[in-house]
């Protein structure tokens, strides 16, 4: 599950003087305390679309994190509030932080099922530089399912998830912040949107697409970006897991399922 965010013009306090190094804050409260109440908020919302869709929560939340991460003053505030934080300077990346420690120990908690786990991990490591550095977009579908084939033999689980700032060579930015946000919170990428709005959605479509063994090709549509954009913020979360008891495909049937606004719809269903 990816959110993108693009053309986006915020005044977000980014090229502001740097002040003095304080302890990070604390949010006081779990994130399952914070983002339970945010994903609410998130579907009362979204319920107000026409249609079926899905949506992910945390994604959300994360990434909204990120860009509240470098906010100042009421606008950091307005952002705490939003995410059901403490209305205090900082809280914001330090909830950013504790959710870059709670994927870390997903991915931590992943179980090894080979006795020869840390080849398959090397072989890993390998396929996803070799993806990171290949030119030709012809190759790259081969090579996403390979890794997606290594990765099922090292895990019970599949779960990866990862945050990028795509912004313009023109928006001033507080070089210390991009550090200390690529030192502990994601990637940072430059591009051009004011000359080349189209080489740079193809770079974030790139970036989503390996992020997502490809299950996500495009996520910005052609004319998405254009030359007056300036940040594009993305996270992308992908899970795949293995049933302890898989469900028979012979067990499946088509059965009668009520929608609203109708009597019902045949589809078929899992037993």
């Amino acid at each position: 599950m990816s959110l993108f965010f693009a053309s986006l013009s915020l005044c977000l306090g980014f090229a502001q003087a740097s002040p003095a190094p304080q302890p990070e804050p604390k949010p006081e409260i779990t994130m399952a305390e914070a983002e339970i109440p945010f994903a609410f908020d998130l579907l009362q919302q979204s319920a107000k679309t026409e249609g079926n869709f899905c949506l992910s929560p945390w994604s959300a939340y994360v990434a909204l994190a990120m860009l509240g991460s470098g906010s100042r003053g009421a606008t950091e505030l307005e952002f705490a509030k939003v995410l059901h934080l403490k209305p205090v300077a900082g809280t914001v990346e330090a909830a950013l932080g504790l959710c870059g420690q709670l994927e870390a120990e997903w991915d931590h908690e992943a179980q090894y099922q080979q006795q020869d786990a840390a080849k398959l991990k090397a072989d890993c490591a390998q396929l996803e530089n070799q993806l990171k550095t290949m030119q030709d977009p012809a190759l790259r579908p081969a090579l996403m399912q390979k890794l997606a084939q290594v990765r099922r033999q090292i895990y019970r689980y599949e779960l990866a998830s990862a945050r990028s700032l795509f912004a313009d060579y023109s928006l001033p930015l507080q070089g210390d912040w991009v550090q200390a946000f690529k030192a502990k919170h994601g990637e940072f990428q430059l591009c051009d949107f004011r000359n080349q709005n189209e080489a740079a959605r193809q770079m974030v479509n790139r970036w989503g697409a390996d992020k997502s063994l490809g299950r996500i090709p495009e996520v910005l549509p052609a004319g998405s970006v254009a030359p007056d954009s300036r940040l594009v913020l993305a996270q992308a979360l992908y899970f795949k897991g293995l049933w302890v008891k898989k469900f028979s495909l012979g067990g499946t049937r088509e059965r009668l399922f009520a929608v609203p606004g109708k009597t019902s719809v045949s589809c078929p269903m899992m037993r």
